[in-house]
């Protein structure tokens, strides 16, 4: 497939990503268009740079465990050191454990250590990105930050994975 066709049919994907990882956060819609829909669409993603493979199974195994959980036990690891912690918040070492995991799944397919350093930088930009943008009301073209939070979360993490794809 040539380059520039797969650039496209991935964009339009990780607008996918974006959308249906708002709609399983918004109020009214299911929580399985976050698990299953955003995830695959950013298992697509993963074979239009890769192919078709049974290894797409672990990837989209690996994209529902992120997109089903916020990693909320960490709190209770972090409780240890401070006391007062709010266990209901969720910080960025929580969504950066679950981006750790959505990034993870590019592992079967680019497995050296750029990679793995790229999903670990990756996965902490997404995650404080959308720290700042819930703390900050950050919006942009009249969306709420809510909804403007939760576009960028499932888009970056869409867009995370194809870079990591190509380098």
């Amino acid at each position: 497939m040539r380059k520039r066709l797969k650039a496209i049919i991935s964009l339009l994907f990780i607008i996918a990503t974006a959308i249906t990882w708002r709609m399983g956060g918004a109020a009214g819609y299911k929580k399985i268009w976050r698990r299953a829909v955003s995830s695959l669409a950013m298992t697509i993603i993963i074979a239009l740079f890769t192919g078709l493979s049974w290894w797409l199974i672990l990837s989209y195994g690996l994209l529902y465990l992120g997109c089903s959980t916020y990693a909320g036990f960490l709190n209770y690891f972090v409780r240890i050191f401070w006391e007062d912690i709010n266990m209901d918040r969720e910080y960025w070492w929580n969504f950066w454990c679950e981006n750790i995991i959505i990034q993870s799944s590019v592992l079967p397919f680019a497995h050296n250590p750029l990679n793995i350093l790229f999903i670990l930088s990756f996965a902490l930009v997404v995650s404080l990105s959308k720290i700042l943008i819930d703390k900050n009301n950050i919006t942009i073209f009249g969306l709420r930050e809510d909804v403007f939070s939760e576009l960028c979360h499932g888009g970056l993490n869409a867009l995370g994975i194809m870079l990591n794809l190509i380098i």
